[in-house]
């Protein structure tokens, strides 16, 4: 974890620095890496944040891959301060993520975000960013696209076509459900675009969103009614 990286992410945020978020985006695309084959873990953890008004509120679910039950789950809530700004997503939830990440008792193998990895324009979606920051591989699962070339896969449940970024592949769009709109996965950071799909449908049962952010999904609502 680097201490001083997440200081100066809570001021960027803190201080709606727009520009010098770009340019940190920029200085830690040397960072990214998306070569590791992972295909299974103990623990997966699933992560959403909803919002009332200019509150921020974060639920971090923690499934085992046996059994796909739960064994943690934990909340925060944040005043929002950086704007909705498409491609820095990561600065306007990272302070409210990271109060939650903090009250974890055990840190999971591979974290999964309501949103993108390297499906993004600077290749700096959430789930790549928290990822560097925390250095834990990490996941995206968006419910729409962003960035990247892609071809609708078959109505079917299961089928998956590759996203290209620049002409890599960085993750693919899933069918998770018959004749549903897909699921965007990116890679994140430290995994593979194949690993991240091959993890990603170990979690498909009969909801569109994998377990790990459906749940994630469902409790920061619950969290943020309450």
């Amino acid at each position: 974890m680097n201490e001083e990286l997440i200081k100066r992410i809570f001021e960027i945020s803190n201080q709606r620095l727009i520009e010098e978020a770009i340019e940190l985006q920029k200085t830690l695309f040397s960072k990214i890496s998306f070569g590791e084959n992972i295909e299974n873990v103990e623990s997966i953890g699933g992560v959403d944040i909803s919002y009332s008004n200019d509150e921020g509120y974060c639920s971090i679910v923690i499934l085992a891959e046996k059994g796909k039950e739960i064994i943690q789950v934990v909340n925060a809530k944040r005043k929002v301060k950086f704007p909705y700004i498409p491609g820095l997503l990561f600065f306007r939830e990272f302070p409210v993520f990271f109060s939650a990440f903090r009250k974890l008792k055990k840190i999971p193998e591979i974290l999964m975000f309501d949103g993108h990895g390297l499906t993004h324009p600077r290749m700096m979606g959430i789930a790549t960013m928290a990822g560097i920051v925390l250095d834990i591989p990490t996941i995206g699962c968006a419910k729409s696209p962003l960035y990247g070339d892609y071809k609708e896969p078959e109505e079917k449940k299961f089928s998956s076509s590759p996203i290209k970024n620049s002409d890599v592949v960085v993750g693919y769009v899933l069918r998770s459900k018959p004749r549903c709109k897909p699921i965007f996965i990116s890679s994140g950071y430290r995994i593979s675009p194949q690993s991240a799909l091959n993890i990603t449908l170990k979690f498909i049962t009969d909801y569109r969103l994998p377990l790990p952010t459906y749940y994630a999904h469902k409790y920061s609502n619950f969290f943020r009614n309450e």
